[in-house]
């Protein structure tokens, strides 16, 4: 078989295997799942070691997975996953300044527009543009692959999992 047609096969089975009750791989941190991914996801992450891996997850076992490139990977060893979600600080910062910058730029000219206040751009406007730049920055820039935090729990759960998520239909 080549190389195109080992992947197809792979794909093949991991639908077939998506028919039976279906395994999820969840990341949890404090009781939360902050990452789901089911076989025959594409999971893309960084190993400790710095190795960077892809591919669709053909089996979850207990404490490792099996992947379409035939890489048997333990949990433990996964540093940085992408696709994981997170509200942190940095980013309700960035919302802050965003939404606080531009706004100021807006009520301030609009104000300058009904006589309320001087026309034109001063000094404040400008600080307000930096600072709405700056939030734009921190909002939309975001890092590919998200460090696992200590204490983040990966499990490999199946339907009688409390955590588990019914597939829609």
């Amino acid at each position: 078989m080549g190389k195109g047609t080992t992947g197809i096969f792979f794909l093949l089975i991991a639908i077939s295997v998506s028919s039976i009750a279906q395994k999820q791989l969840i990341f949890m941190q404090r009781e939360n799942v902050v990452a789901r991914f089911t076989e025959g996801d594409n999971f893309k992450f960084k190993l400790k070691n710095g190795k960077k891996k892809d591919g669709f997850i053909i089996e979850l076992r207990d404490f490792s997975m099996i992947t379409s490139n035939e890489d048997t990977i333990s949990f433990l060893k996964i540093a940085k996953i992408r696709g994981l979600q997170r509200m942190g600080l940095t980013k309700q910062l960035g919302r802050i300044l965003f939404l606080g910058g531009f706004g100021y730029v807006a009520i301030d000219q609009l104000n300058g527009a009904l006589g309320y206040g001087r026309k034109g751009w001063d000094q404040a406007d400008r600080n307000g543009l930096i600072a709405g730049g700056i939030g734009a920055a921190l909002l939309f820039i975001k890092p590919r692959y998200q460090r696992l935090k200590p204490g983040t729990i990966v499990r490999a759960i199946d339907y009688k999992s409390p955590y588990y998520l019914q597939p829609d239909k």
